[in-house]
């Protein structure tokens, strides 16, 4: 909810503070990010799972004992073990070993198509909407749908994935064909609730699946080098984000028109999805579930 209510509340400040401010506005309310980041580090606990494969067994009761207060006494006298093997001496090499290889490779490619289709979209559906003839607040409205339908879109396909973790993959390219194609129908209808219809779907499949494969990444990794998958993940979609900004308006120069926005996005979209699709069922079941045990 975080990522999608900061792009809510970014759309609403770009209406109504941006005209008397100036666009400095929005760096200044950003900067409030560098604070909370301390908060988190305070109140955030550590998994279940990494304070068992690092044998923090005190906080791993304390922590246990919060989440389920009515076992706080099966904790205090439990022994744990964890399945996770120890840490691997080169934690970006573990996930190019054979095992994973293969999920890191599609999880980066789609990763760098998700953002480059994500930050295209934040980056240019104001300007875009209103070269199609929407008004200023109306445009920076546009952004602001779209976060808000993105939490819808991926609290709904997290709730799916939830229910079997090794359809995930199949999932995710569902979400990103539809949203690839409801951008790709921009370039042949217009029109102001068409407009507003597509950039819904857009938000609720496009950027909705980016949530989820952050938490299919994490879980597609063991405990000891988890951390590692996510950010090498992220990493390597950041180079899409900021390619999808740049290119995107390099193609709307050449081309003198925002149909080139459209065509990229959407062709990212529907290539994110074929390449997540292609892990499928089996590649999903070799995932490993790691579990904490604990013996009373």
């Amino acid at each position: 909810m975080g990522w999608s209510l900061g792009g809510v509340c970014a759309g609403l400040v770009g209406v109504f503070l941006t005209p008397q401010h100036g666009w400095q506005i929005l760096y200044y309310i950003g900067a409030l990010s560098i604070p909370l980041t301390f908060v988190a580090h305070a109140i955030l606990p550590e998994s279940p799972q990494f304070l068992a494969t690092r044998s923090r067994i005190p906080e791993l009761r304390v922590l246990l004992a919060r989440l389920r207060p009515e076992r706080a006494p099966a904790y205090q006298n439990a022994t744990f073990a964890s399945v996770d093997r120890g840490a691997p001496q080169s934690t970006i090499g573990a996930l190019l070993t054979p095992r994973y290889r293969r999920v890191s490779l599609t999880i980066w490619i789609t990763a760098f198509l998700s953002l480059f289709a994500i930050f295209g979209l934040t980056g240019w559906i104001p300007t875009v909407m209103l070269k199609r003839g929407e008004t200023f607040a109306a445009s920076f409205g546009f952004g602001a749908l779209m976060q808000a339908m993105s939490f819808i879109g991926g609290l709904t396909l997290a709730m799916l994935a939830d229910r079997n973790f090794a359809l995930t993959p199949r999932y995710l390219a569902t979400w990103w064909l539809s949203g690839g194609i409801a951008v790709l129908a921009l370039v042949f209808v217009s029109g102001h609730g068409v407009n507003l219809a597509i950039v819904a779907i857009a938000g609720f499949c496009i950027i909705g699946a980016q949530h989820v494969l952050n938490n299919f990444t994490a879980g597609s990794y063991e405990t000891c080098f988890r951390a590692s998958g996510v950010g090498m993940e992220l990493g390597i979609g950041r180079v899409g984000a900021i390619l999808g900004p740049y290119v995107i308006g390099l193609l709307q120069q050449l081309t003198g028109g925002p149909d080139a926005v459209f065509w990229a996005i959407g062709g990212a979209s529907i290539v994110g999805a074929l390449a997540i699709g292609s892990l499928g069922l089996a590649a999903a079941k070799r995932f490993p579930r790691v579990d904490v045990a604990a013996a009373e």
